[in-house]
């Protein structure tokens, strides 16, 4: 994904055409710093039309002047600034596209969606197994008093189980690499805000 290039339509929208998510987001503020620089560079080069003359023969030539050189120097550091806004705009555009997200944000969403994976699934878990149980009734159709053990003997009862299990384990094998690539997309943005 080309994060300069699909983010760039939303730097100058207005309040409420737009959602806040998108307004804010770390991808905008590194479009806006892209053209920003690109706005800034084309101004630099077009100064150094005041530094050009036309000699006798015809020829274009450059007044030698310590401003001129100054005025390069700021051009090639505007120009570095920019490659690098490039590479990190590129490097962030890769880390999404393996995931398929749409911005940093809608992967902590996919973030969020494994760590609640993991956290709801004692708990479903739970209700499960007092489910099977029969809580709260009583009779012989009833096992209210079977234990854990007894009831992972039940077919029904152990598919489910496995199904919570391999789900929570799923969404932790998940969730590492993405952690991982979250801090990097950090500084990332870290690296782009401070060009």
């Amino acid at each position: 994904m080309d994060i300069i290039k699909e983010f760039s339509p939303y730097i100058n929208a207005r309040d409420g055409t737009v959602r806040r998510e998108i307004a804010n987001s770390p991808e905008v503020r590194i479009a806006q710093k892209h053209h920003e620089l690109e706005s800034t560079l084309g101004q630099l080069r077009s100064q150094t039309v005041k530094f050009s003359y036309i000699d006798a023969k015809g020829a274009m030539k450059i007044r030698e002047d310590p401003a001129f050189a100054e005025l390069q120097s700021q051009i090639q550091a505007e120009e570095a600034r920019l490659q690098r806004l490039g590479e990190i705009a590129n490097e962030i555009g890769a880390i999404l596209d393996g995931y398929e997200a749409a911005g940093i944000y809608a992967l902590q969403e996919i973030r969020a969606k494994h760590v609640n994976t993991i956290q709801s699934a004692p708990h479903e878990a739970w209700h499960l197994f007092k489910l099977a149980r029969g809580e709260g009734h009583s009779g012989p159709e009833h096992r209210v008093s079977w234990l854990p053990s007894d009831l992972a003997q039940e077919p029904g009862y152990k598919a489910q189980e496995d199904r919570l299990r391999a789900g929570m384990e799923a969404a932790k094998a998940a969730l590492e690499p993405i952690k991982a690539d979250l801090q990097k997309l950090s500084s990332l943005v870290t690296e782009a805000n401070s060009l």
